[in-house]
């Protein structure tokens, strides 16, 4: 895939992760701090969680391209294996489904369910949808087989930052299927 690619579908998933969350917000408030279970997640929860690893990668990707070689020319991407196994670790299966569970970095762990931050939830995540755009297009000219991003494991892994971007809209994606999941529990409960 060419970096010319790699941006136009990223904003094309985008686009689709908006359309999500705006149906998910058609739910009443109440609802979308509901836990299906105790040590689940509510909708809330994985929304607030989504901004705390986004928020991390962002200033990962924005100090990486403040330093980053400019290659003009559309490129053929480099892919490191670990870069693609998170990437497809996070993207649900052919039926839909989350693969599995995955332990969450403690800077990541959502904080206490509070309702009160229902509006602040949301802002940060609209900002966090506005900002991966401006990032993509800041990423325009840079060379993306030359920046890697420490990942939240710290500098022991570090990921190409095309990798980061399918990782992270990949995560997107698991963790808005999970929200879905979470007011779908709630509704078969109530």
């Amino acid at each position: 895939m060419t970096r010319n690619e790699a941006i136009e579908r990223n904003l094309q998933i985008l686009d689709r992760q908006t359309q999500q969350l705006e149906q998910l917000l058609q739910t009443p408030q109440a609802q979308l701090w509901q836990k299906p279970s105790p040590k689940a997640w509510s909708a809330m929860e994985c929304l607030e969680h989504l901004n705390l690893a986004g928020q991390y990668y962002q200033k990962e990707i924005r100090e990486a391209l403040a330093t980053a070689v400019l290659h003009q020319e559309d490129q053929q991407l480099r892919s490191g294996r670990i870069g693609k196994m998170m990437a497809q670790s996070m993207r649900p299966n052919k039926a839909g489904q989350r693969r599995y569970k995955v332990k969450t970095f403690a800077a990541t762990t959502p904080l206490k369910a509070a309702p009160e931050r229902y509006h602040t939830i949301l802002a940060d995540y609209r900002t966090l949808q506005s900002e991966w755009r401006e990032l993509l297009d800041a990423a325009r000219t840079a060379d993306w087989n030359q920046i890697k991003i420490r990942s939240l494991a710290g500098n022991i892994l570090r990921l190409y930052l095309g990798d980061v971007f399918h990782f992270l809209l990949a995560h997107q994606e698991r963790h808005l299927l999970q929200a879905e999941e979470a007011l779908q529990a709630g509704l078969v409960e109530a």
